[in-house]
């Protein structure tokens, strides 16, 4: 999988703001409690900023803006979530660190793991980074530094949250290359290169604001403006909880497609009449077709003229893959 680059994460800042948030997002306090029984994702071996780990099945889809998820991974120092053949990745930030294992490279001492709990319809996937390092650690130019968060996904109604546990950070400088901290999510293509979407939480800490952003323009001449002015206390939860709003308006599409393989006329049926737009792309991320639903039950979208392969329609804010043959 190919790293995403700390400016690529930060190049987020660069994109112009959608008329309605998909989240809406709330700060809290609640005390942060360590995993237990949990399963290892670095299975006892030390780990720096480079290191992968995955991929993991979740269990139950996990929706993020819309699109759902089956697999997870840890990858340079981050969680993503992404499905098999698709460019369609999900990074989730809530910081922007160099990490490393503390143990490098003798004995690991960062834990890195996920737990599921619940019942089936109400479950919760649990990542957690414990006791991590920063990269620069190795070098002997920082104080031994550490950092514990944890990442919440439910499945009962597909909010996101960011818990914030003990760290002795007080320089957000140090954090990385550019000196600066960010909390969000991005939705990223990662053959387009490109940010699809993306929430970002920045500005002061005790009373942090809220961006999202849909495409790439109108790059800020300081995009530090709207980053975080210093580390999350522990005990801290970043929550994205679906905007009613927004759900309302991009309410999970329901549909079927038939046949798949297709040769020619591609069909699908919804279990409802909606208004939304639909893109077919294929699996480097471009755009092949796009068009609306206007209200129908049925339709037909001719592909025969569309090169052989595998592609992803997306209907609102559902995704399924189709063969062209």
């Amino acid at each position: 999988m190919k790293r995403i680059t700390l400016l690529a994460a930060i190049l987020v800042a660069s994109i112009s703001a959608k008329a309605q948030d998909f989240y809406t997002f709330t700060k809290s306090e609640a005390t942060y409690q360590e995993l237990t029984d949990a399963v290892s994702m670095n299975d006892g071996e030390t780990w720096w900023f480079l290191s992968e780990m995955g991929s993991f099945e979740t269990t139950f889809p996990v929706s993020v803006f819309g699109q759902e998820f089956n697999k997870f991974a840890f990858i340079d120092g981050n969680f993503i979530t992404f499905n098999d053949d698709d460019p369609i990745i999900t990074f989730f930030y809530p910081t922007i660190a160099f990490l490393m294992d503390k143990g490098y490279p003798d004995s690991s001492q960062s834990p890195v793991s996920y737990k599921i709990e619940g019942n089936e319809g109400s479950r919760t996937l649990k990542l957690e980074v414990k006791n991590a390092g920063l990269i620069d650690d190795i070098d002997g130019a920082l104080p031994l530094l550490y950092m514990n968060y944890q990442i919440w996904f439910y499945e009962e109604d597909s909010s996101i949250e960011y818990h914030y546990g003990d760290h002795n950070i007080t320089d957000i400088s140090i954090l990385n290359d550019e000196g600066i901290n960010i909390a969000g999510i991005d939705l990223y293509n990662l053959s387009a290169e490109v940010t699809e979407q993306a929430a970002i939480v920045g500005g002061e800490i005790t009373n942090p604001s809220y961006y999202e952003f849909a495409s790439e323009s109108d790059i800020p001449e300081s995009p530090e403006d709207i980053t975080l002015d210093d580390m999350p206390q522990p005990n801290t939860v970043y929550r994205f909880a679906l905007n009613p709003a927004s759900v309302n308006g991009m309410a999970k599409t329901s549909f079927s497609l038939y046949p798949n393989p297709v040769t020619n006329q591609l069909n699908f049926t919804f279990n409802e009449s909606i208004y939304t737009s639909y893109t077919i792309y294929d699996l480097t991320g471009r755009s092949v077709l796009s068009g609306t639903v206007n209200g129908e039950n049925n339709m037909q979208i001719y592909v025969g003229s569309m090169q052989n392969g595998t592609y992803l329609l997306t209907i609102g804010n559902t995704t399924k893959k189709f063969i062209k043959k």
